[in-house]
């Protein structure tokens, strides 16, 4: 696994790692944020036999996805998948001694 510009990475074969730096590149272009800003968005990308699967740290909207799949035509590759990481919050109510919460 390597990283780039805080994005993580997996499943590229000699070589490639070149075409999911262009595919950053022409994505970030797309969304119109600096490259190194879409370490906000995606967790990680992986390559495996040509599909690019990314995890987007929240649920993408459908403009990231055309956006996504737009820049990996322009890498001239086809196939993309998506997922996201889902955050469960939980509120927790601690009492502090006598009674009195925090």
């Amino acid at each position: 696994m390597i990283e780039f510009y805080g994005v993580d990475l997996t499943g590229y074969p000699d070589g490639r790692e070149e075409l999911i730096k262009l595919w950053m590149s022409w994505y970030a272009f797309k969304f119109g944020v600096p490259v190194h800003g879409l370490k906000a968005y995606i967790e990680s990308l992986e390559n495996h036999k040509g599909t690019l699967t990314i995890t987007f740290k929240s649920l993408p909207t459908e403009q990231m996805m055309n956006y996504a799949i737009g820049a990996w035509e322009e890498c001239n590759e086809s196939q993309v998948d998506f997922q996201y990481l889902e955050n469960v919050q939980r509120i927790v109510k601690v009492e502090a001694p006598h009674g009195t919460s925090i």
